[in-house]
């Protein structure tokens, strides 16, 4: 091996990046208006669509007139479906099982409508003013069927079919079964049945979503760009729709301005915007407007549960037994059994209850199809169980911490099998290492809860009603199959990291960055990232279920390790060289010998190069595919202190507190980030958010004047954070996730917190609210409050 005269070169001590909280690299692109997101991006040429949609909620298609839209200035083509091609015209739903009825949506209606929003014809335009202006000159004849909107009253007897063919509304049931089903109370035993209801939800991303499509390569392949969480999916996907091979098709994502689980779907635009490009042979784009989005962006949330729990006389939870129903919309989304399947699944969070029974069922209805939202059906199940022990604390005359301290799993009891519950990300529950009574301990300690009572005192001598809520949730995160990256040691000295977890606004640039800059022992200065491109990634999985950091930028940091590996074996393999004196250390190589020589990351290809005789330095790359077998379990407790004044009804948040573990943390100040922001979510789904159909089943939340987000005022005025770290052994590194716990957490809560602030008067809090000052104005004219369990 040829000596470098170099021998001086002092290599740097091991770079600590994990655990610590590195500023957000991406920031000064976003915060200077550089972000690249999809409307950003250059589209040269490319013609506009606008979509024509469906104004009926229930219906025959009798006729679509197009004639005078083609006669419209700038107007390109007008589109329904017979003038598309497709050999699977199918959209995907990955969490039907054996016995599920299939209601899968198709890319554009034909001969009958479900929804309002749903697609039946495109208009391509030069602009999309001219776009617009041709729509509305389309006219649809419909023959109009009866519309049913309410889940529960779609599966009476003689309620309107959207599917006839198949007889029934209800397309899909699973039961999740833990202990003895059939348990019973014994004398003395508490029995409390409660109905829960959740409203109709949608995720509202700042960034609503987006397709262009175009030919490359002389035609001969498909290029589409597409706000999705699912690049390798819709890649996928567009193959089996026009029949070609997967290496025909490239889909690249740009950096989203939010999801949420909203963009977690294969949607009908995804898959005809690319049939426009194909047909036209030219490039096209769609861009959703919000009055769009409202309409034809997946729902969330929307369901039913009645719940009877079985409680000892000193609070320990014997059972709980369980019916749910999901309005899921006219058709299924891409995981849209999930959330009432969760539901069942998880309900019993951090709690010992032996026995579970939980039977879920979704229900086709007139409505947007509905999916995914931020914790899937985490936030019902945690709700639910939450509500169920303040009933049963105040029923038996049991402080609310303490009666969760006696059905807390011990540490000593996990990992722990939660019998035969399971769902699409997980069909077989185990929950990991963890300290739930440390958790609640914690989180009781940070909120002062042993002094409420006195702030509730001196509330109400000024007049206002304070009430405190405690929640504690476990929630799936990292889950797999699998998650694949690439990494690249490029001729100029630079690392290059190719992922395929999308930059939904999470951080994942930064902590893919920190766990690849701390593997390799370099400045994170060092490495780049690139996201969201199916030729440069194509075998991955997807950013959701709170896997970006535990799941992608596990397979990041192993893909950097095979990186180290491969670079040694090219110095190996060098003449005159001894393996055997090769080692990683510092940021280079280190070659052991009378003369010790470092040769850092930087220098490694131009090295090579000159070693192996090389004109020009080689670019030197690996690839991990990391396996994921069993997910993990992040956990927390919430506890908020809510404050309402009778006189108006408007409800203050004095004081959040939250205790959590997510297993080993990359970054705290972006963990941070995720929780508190996690949570303002969670508050505005139980305070303000609400999608509100008529009894036609026409939408009439169409704008955020319509749909109210949280602001500034409704946020908690002093909020408290906690870090527990258990690493978990389902992870190589000990990562959970926590993308969602934030909102899960909240929800439950928030529900506790308003029903003990009226614990006074008759009103039942027994669902996700929206908790609206009127709302709060109606309970409090409700005389002073009953009792509504009885004992078994």
């Amino acid at each position: 091996m040829t000596e470098n005269t170099n021998k001086s070169m002092a290599r740097p001590g091991r770079r600590r990046y994990v655990g610590e909280a590195v500023l957000r690299r991406e920031d000064e692109e976003l915060l200077q208006g550089r972000g690249g997101f999809l409307p950003d991006l250059a589209a040269p040429n490319a013609a506009e669509i606008c979509i024509v949609r469906s104004t009926e909620p229930h219906a025959v298609v009798r006729a679509i007139r197009k004639e005078r839209a083609l006669a419209s200035p700038g107007v390109i083509a007008v589109l329904a479906a017979d003038d598309l091609d497709f050999v699977d015209d199918v959209l995907p739903c990955v969490d039907m099982i054996p016995g599920t009825l299939d209601v899968r949506q198709r890319v554009i209606a034909r001969e009958r409508v479900r929804y309002v929003g749903q697609p039946m014809a495109l208009v391509v335009a030069t602009n999309r003013y001219l776009a617009e202006d041709a729509a509305a000159l389309i006219e649809i004849v419909y023959e109009s069927l009866p519309p049913v909107t309410d889940h529960m009253a779609a599966m009476n007897p003689g309620a309107p079919l959207l599917y006839p063919e198949l007889g029934t509304n209800i397309v899909y049931q699973v039961r999740q079964l833990d202990g003895n089903p059939d348990f019973a109370p014994s004398d003395g035993d508490l029995v409390i049945r409660k109905r829960f209801e959740f409203h109709r939800q949608t995720a509202v991303p700042l960034e609503t979503r987006g397709v262009t499509a175009k030919l490359i390569d002389n035609g001969e392949r498909l290029h589409v760009e597409s706000c999705t969480q699912l690049p390798q999916v819709l890649r996928s996907v567009l193959a089996g729709a026009f029949g070609i091979g997967l290496d025909k098709v490239r889909v690249t994502a740009p950096r989203l301005g939010g999801g949420f689980g909203a963009k977690e779907m294969v949607y009908p635009e995804e898959i005809l915007v690319p049939a426009v490009a194909r047909k036209l042979q030219r490039p096209v784009r769609w861009l959703e407007d919000r009055r769009e989005h409202f309409a034809s962006t997946t729902h969330a949330r929307e369901e039913t549960v009645d719940a009877e729990a079985v409680v000892a006389k000193d609070g320990a939870f014997v059972g709980l037994r369980l019916t749910g129903w999901a309005n899921i919309g006219a058709a299924y989304g891409f995981v849209g059994n999930t959330p009432i399947t969760a539901m069942g699944a998880m309900v019993r969070g951090p709690y010992r209850v032996p026995n579970l029974d939980a039977q879920m069922f979704s229900v086709v209805t007139n409505k947007t199809p509905l999916n995914v939202l931020r914790g899937a059906g985490a936030p019902q199940a945690a709700l639910v169980m939450e509500r169920l022990l303040d009933e049963a604390a105040r029923t038996l005359g049991i402080d609310r911490a303490e009666i969760r301290r006696r059905n807390l799993i011990r540490p000593d009891e996990l990992p722990l099998d939660r019998g035969r519950t399971g769902f699409a990300n997980s069909h077989h529950i185990i929950y990991d290492e963890g300290d739930y009574p440390r958790c609640l301990e914690a989180g009781l300690r940070l909120a002062e809860y042993e002094n409420f009572e006195s702030d509730r005192i001196a509330a109400a001598a000024r007049g206002k009603l304070r009430g405190i809520g405690i929640a504690m949730y476990v929630e799936i995160t990292a889950v797999g199959p699998y998650e694949t990256a690439r990494i690249a040691l490029l001729p100029d000295g630079t690392i290059l990291l190719y992922s395929s977890i999308m930059p939904v606004g999470q951080g994942s640039e930064t902590t893919q960055r920190q766990l690849v800059a701390e593997e390799l022992g370099v400045a994170m200065e060092q490495v780049a990232i690139r996201q969201g491109d199916t030729d440069e990634v194509p075998d991955a999985v997807g950013t959701f279920a709170s896997r970006g950091a535990a799941v992608g930028g596990a397979a990041a940091r192993m893909a950097a390790r095979e990186l180290v590996k491969t670079i040694l074996h090219g110095f190996a393999e060098v003449p005159d060289c001894d393996p055997s004196a090769l080692r990683w250390e510092g940021g280079g190589v280190v070659i052991l010998g009378p003369t010790e020589e470092f040769i850092p990351l930087s220098e490694i290809p131009a090295r090579l190069a000159s070693l192996r005789g090389d004109p020009e330095p080689r670019r030197i790359e690996a690839r991990h595919r990391i396996e994921i077998p069993r997910p993990s379990y992040s956990y927390a407790t919430h506890i908020a202190v809510v404050e309402i004044d009778p006189e108006t009804g408007a409800l203050k948040i004095p004081r959040y507190t939250v205790a959590h573990d997510c297993g080993r943390i990359v970054n705290p100040l972006l963990v941070e980030g995720q929780i508190v922001g996690g949570v303002v979510q969670g508050i505005g789904a139980v305070l303000r958010e609400n999608l509100v159909y008529d009894a036609n089943g026409r939408l009439q939340t169409r704008a955020l004047m319509d749909y109210v987000l949280p602001g500034a005022s409704d946020c908690p005025t002093d909020f408290k954070l906690w870090h527990m770290e258990t690493p978990t052994s389902f992870n190589p590194f000990g990562m959970r996730g926590v993308g969602e716990g934030g909102t899960i957490g909240a929800h439950a809560a928030m529900a506790n917190a308003v029903a003990d602030t009226l614990r006074d008067y008759d009103v039942a809090v027994d669902g996700s609210g929206p908790f609206t000052p009127t709302w709060i104005m109606e309970a409090l004219s409700k005389p002073p409050r009953g009792t509504s369990s009885e004992k078994g």
